[in-house]
């Protein structure tokens, strides 16, 4: 299936579980509302704006609704392999929530940026010999050994961010191809709303392996839905987001004047970035996916545009949800065995909530989750 097919496939099922319960509130056209040009389009032009508005006014569909077969055994070990991201970070005290909610315990091993980091500290997990290992979105080739050595141990591992992962070993994945696809294609209808010739830039990360479809869907769809818009591609290390990465930006935008709109495949890229481009005087709007809590603080100022939002609190919990299924040796959800999670486009009309603890659109995402695992 290529990439458009599965962002259909993908956005068929996702419309059919919008509606939700949200944290946000509708989109009201109002002036806050990045959709700038939809009402005189037509066509996929058209179809993109309807699009939007859909994603910006309520979530897509909470993956999981059956309960766990019996009560995990108390003490269950989960190992978590902490990236260099701030989203890593993040992920890491809501996995510690989950697991106290589902009666285990969370053991972290950190991860430096290289690949002989990661390695090393996938090998340190290992030694602590956890009930099943949790996984952040890495290039899995890099780490093909370990993860057949925790086969062999008979230890399942769970990915998110990781494209495929069963063909590298992985048990099991949340967020894949179908919600990375699905990204890509919704920030080309965004594009799409800002004008018929808008030229933007997409900046991507090669170490982040969803990027990949991320981009393949966004270029298109975009070509689909906005033939006269132009864009282009630049890479920004991993290893550079809150540090290097916001000068490398703002150097790139201004060497390309032209430039109408900036989006990050990885909106954790944008970090540090509403302070440099104020330092430069540079004053151009921005999107992206997959929002971290500063990035939410941004777009509640105005400082961003928008963003797609992607729900790690659901992402975390759901993935606790699918180590102990694998340990029962029970079923996935469809959604699960897809990789689809909540999304929702954001913008300074529709954001709210606690933004330093980043977005969910169910609110209630705990209790679902404890009465899944009979823990309530």
């Amino acid at each position: 299936m290529g990439p458009l097919a599965a962002a259909a496939v993908a956005v068929a099922v996702l419309l059919a579980g919008c509606g939700g319960n949200s944290t946000g509130t509708a989109g009201t056209g109002s002036t806050s509302d990045p959709i700038g040009h939809g009402a005189n389009q037509s066509g996929p032009a058209a179809e993109a704006a309807a699009t939007t508005k859909t994603y910006t006014e309520r979530p897509s569909a909470f993956p999981v609704s059956s309960p766990l077969p019996a009560l995990l055994p108390p003490g269950t070990k989960f190992g978590w392999l902490q990236c260099v991201s701030s989203v890593c970070a993040q992920l890491t005290g809501l996995f510690d929530a989950a697991t106290k909610a589902i009666g285990g315990q969370l053991v972290v091993v950190k991860a430096g940026a290289s690949t002989q980091q990661v390695q090393s500290a996938f090998a340190s997990l290992l030694e602590q010999k956890p009930a099943a290992i949790l996984l952040p979105s890495i290039q899995p080739q890099t780490v093909t050994a370990q993860i057949q050595q925790a086969a062999a141990a008979g230890i399942p591992t769970v990915a998110t961010g990781v494209m495929n992962p069963q063909s590298f070993g992985i048990s099991a994945g949340t967020f894949g191809r179908a919600t990375a696809t699905l990204a890509g294609k919704l920030m080309a209808d965004f594009v799409a709303t800002r004008g018929s010739k808008t030229n933007v830039v997409f900046y991507t990360t090669k170490e982040l392996d969803f990027l990949i479809p991320e981009e393949a869907a966004f270029r298109a769809e975009l070509q689909r839905v906005c033939g006269g818009c132009s864009s282009r591609t630049v890479n920004i290390p991993i290893a550079g987001y809150g540090s290097t990465a916001p000068a490398l930006v703002v150097s790139d935008l201004q060497a390309h004047p032209d430039t109408k709109i900036a989006l990050f495949g990885a909106a954790a890229g944008a970090s540090g970035l509403v302070a440099a481009m104020k330092n430069a005087g540079l004053t151009l709007p921005f999107a992206g996916f997959s929002l971290t809590p500063e990035n939410l603080q941004s777009i509640d100022t105005g400082s961003q545009l928008a963003g797609l939002a992607l729900d790690y609190p659901v992402i975390a919990w759901t993935m606790i949800d699918e180590a102990a299924r694998l340990l029962m040796k029970a079923p996935l959800s469809d959604a699960q065995a897809q990789g689809l999670v909540p999304v929702q486009w954001l913008n300074s009309g529709n954001v709210t909530g606690d933004l330093t603890k980043g977005w969910t659109g169910y609110s209630d995402y705990a209790s679902r989750f404890t009465q899944l695992w009979h823990t309530s």
